[in-house]
């Protein structure tokens, strides 16, 4: 694929190339054979340095005359060398902080944010640049230190711009393909409110419309609308048990929303009413009991620490999040009995074993403390990706599709990716995944694994998967491909 877009590329380019090399009087091309536009990190920029470096050498004896003939001398500046005393300072004594770029009383938010104080490491300083980036707020954001022993440090930031269209594409052997259109708005005023909208066109499509409110660069609270229609296959080991489609409405109302470095806390209510169609049942009679059409209010606490490098293919940082809710159908009751509690919590870290294997533990878990759970609500596990089908779906790689679980699940998972080069990886999955309907007793519960291999590479228009896997709670081997990102 990188190839395609490449030779797209100087297809395109070829006259404003003629004219460049033109222009030259030098021209190095290095042999750049078998290397793409995707290559330029890692092992392969070394490669492709030290190949540059061979060409010029080439050419030395006319770069030597070019240099004369531009008068250049031969001689270092006699001016004294610049002397930076920042490098060689681990602390640094800090006056003063100002922040340029943002009004008054977002300067204010962001110095309370930062917590001034005298005496500032690096380490900690290169952690508050993260830390702003981290807001998704601004597009820039590097600092400045005046002084000589005692500093003023100056951060400098462009806020993003928020008028924005964003476009995607995917194909894979689940939803075959989806598309999905994102526009982002920011309006000038007191408030500073924004309005994200999201369109996603596949099996599963759905409208996503957020209004928040800003109050500060570090807390907004607002309200946002969901619309969206799913086609549901549930599975029995393997076996199809039953398939039913729902359209899903929901009004959510957001409390507060706080961001702290590398962490989110977020408290709200969602008010939501599922419609039930197209259900159907095999012929074993197993039915999709407690569908039926209704509407709920939860209420939620949820929260994340996420300082991952990237989100796709990380190699170094962690993720966790919880989720905390309370399930009710009349605002404080779930079928006239007691509200239903569920937490469910996930954690992940890569640990880097050498320059080419890593290696990724995972934990997910959902426990629901309550029998009168609604079967929209129940622990399901199974398929590629978290949250396909359903958003308390937990993934299982190598099963063939969602399984109805008991009260309390968790699974655990190793993720190996071994780097052929910088953007192409051979990967393996193990895993395991238990349940009980007493939290308490999953140690001793049915254990089933599974797991998959494959192969992934890293392409302009996102990663391409292929892989092969098997699951003892599906009892059987199933394929899987993909080209895009998820979403």
């Amino acid at each position: 694929m990188s190839e395609i877009m490449e030779e797209l590329g100087n297809f395109i380019g070829k006259e404003k190339w003629d004219n460049n090399i033109k222009n030259t009087d030098i021209l190095i091309a290095p042999d750049l054979h078998s290397f793409g536009m995707m290559d330029f990190e890692g092992p392969a920029a070394d490669t492709i340095i030290a190949r540059g470096e061979q060409a010029a050498r080439a050419h030395w004896d006319e770069l030597i005359a070019l240099k004369n003939s531009l008068g250049v001398s031969a001689y270092p500046s006699s001016s004294p060398p610049v002397r930076n005393r920042f490098i060689t300072m681990d602390t640094l004594q800090i006056q003063k902080i100002d922040i340029q770029g943002i009004s008054p009383e977002d300067e204010k938010y962001v110095l309370n944010f930062i917590a001034p104080r005298e005496k500032i490491t690096r380490r900690e300083l290169e952690n508050m640049v993260s830390s702003l980036y981290g807001t998704d707020l601004f597009s820039k954001v590097f600092y400045q230190l005046e002084g000589d022993s005692v500093f003023d440090l100056v951060f400098h930031v462009k806020e993003k711009d928020f008028k924005t269209l964003n476009l995607g594409i995917r194909f894979d052997t689940e939803d075959m393909a989806a598309i999905l259109a994102n526009t982002t708005i920011r309006f000038n005023s007191m408030l500073r409110s924004m309005v994200d909208v999201r369109i996603r066109l596949s099996k599963n499509p759905y409208l996503q419309a957020d209004y928040s409110i800003n109050r500060g660069i570090f807390y907004k609270g607002g309200v946002s609308y969901f619309i969206g229609r799913n086609r549901v296959s549930l599975y029995d080991r393997g076996k199809l048990a039953h398939s039913y489609s729902f359209t899903r409405n929901t009004f959510g109302l957001n409390f507060s929303e706080f961001h702290f470095y590398n962490m989110k806390l977020h408290l709200g209510v969602n008010f939501e009413y599922y419609h039930y169609f197209d259900v159907l049942q095999n012929q074993s009679g197993t039915s999709a009991a407690g569908m039926r059409n209704k509407g709920y209010v939860n209420y939620f606490l949820e929260g994340m620490y996420d300082n991952l490098d990237r989100s796709n293919y990380p190699t170094a940082g962690q993720l966790f999040s919880f989720r905390y809710a309370i399930l009710t159908d009349n605002f404080y009751q779930m079928n006239h009995r007691l509200p239903v509690s569920v937490f469910q919590l996930s954690f992940m870290k890569p640990v880097k074993l050498s320059d080419q294997l890593y290696v990724t533990p995972s934990v997910n878990a959902r426990i629901i403390f309550n029998d009168s759970v609604p079967a929209i609500y129940r622990n399901y596990v199974g398929g590629v990706f978290d949250g396909h089908s359903l958003p308390q779906q937990i993934a299982l790689p190598g099963s063939r599709g969602m399984e109805m679980m008991k009260n309390s699940v968790a699974t655990v998972a190793l993720n190996f990716r071994f780097a052929l080069s910088p953007n192409r990886f051979l990967h393996a999955n193990a895993n395991m995944s238990v349940h009980n309907d007493q939290f308490y007793k999953l140690p001793g519960s049915k254990l089933f694994w599974g797991g998959n291999i494959g192969y992934s590479q890293n392409t302009i228009v996102g990663p391409i998967r292929l892989e092969l896997g098997y699951s003892s709670l599906s009892l059987g081997f199933y394929p899987f491909a993909s080209i895009g990102y998820y979403f």
